[in-house]
């Protein structure tokens, strides 16, 4: 919202006062860009994707086993007694809850994983920017996504992504 604030703030002065700007560098860069083609971001993104198939791999056991074990529950019931009826269902419950304490903490674990993915990928991100700023002498860089219209010419995302994949190697 802060943000949002500023970049208003900022176009209404560039708008009312032109000649506080002259002369000034600017540009933008195409922040989903950068993190879709990037390479860094790329790999991050494969190596979450594969530990989040892994768990779901691991949870969809888990699940499995339960249904077969209620299934099994099923079938024989009516062979079994009142009470150990009971305790076979209380059973199938005990686990369906620690199925489901399973599942939300891993929900919770891949939900921190992948925002410390994005904190790590806008850390680079915004390194490489800055450095590239300061070498070519540019006063500003807007993210492309909070400005209504920009020229290509003053759009830098192809040569942010591309230092970006060069500082990876």
């Amino acid at each position: 919202m802060i943000k949002k604030v500023l970049v208003i703030a900022f176009l209404c002065l560039s708008l009312s006062a032109p000649a506080l700007f002259a002369g000034t560098k600017m540009a933008v860069v195409d922040m989903q860009r950068v993190f879709k083609e990037s390479k860094i971001a790329q790999k991050l993104a494969r190596d979450f994707f594969k530990d989040l198939q892994s768990k779901r791999k691991e949870l969809f056991a888990k699940e499995k086993d339960l249904k077969q074990k209620e299934i099994a529950f099923r079938k024989k019931r009516k062979g079994l007694s009142k009470k150990e009826r009971e305790k076979e269902l209380q059973k199938i419950r005990e686990e369906k809850r620690k199925l489901k304490h399973i599942k939300d903490d891993m929900e919770d674990e891949l939900r921190t994983k992948r925002q410390k993915m994005r904190v790590s990928i806008m850390k680079r991100v915004r390194e490489v920017i800055s450095a590239y700023a300061r070498k070519h002498n540019y006063a500003i860089v807007i993210p492309k996504g909070m400005l209504l219209y920009s020229q290509d010419a003053i759009d830098i995302t192809d040569k942010i992504i591309k230092e970006l994949n060069r500082k990876r190697q």
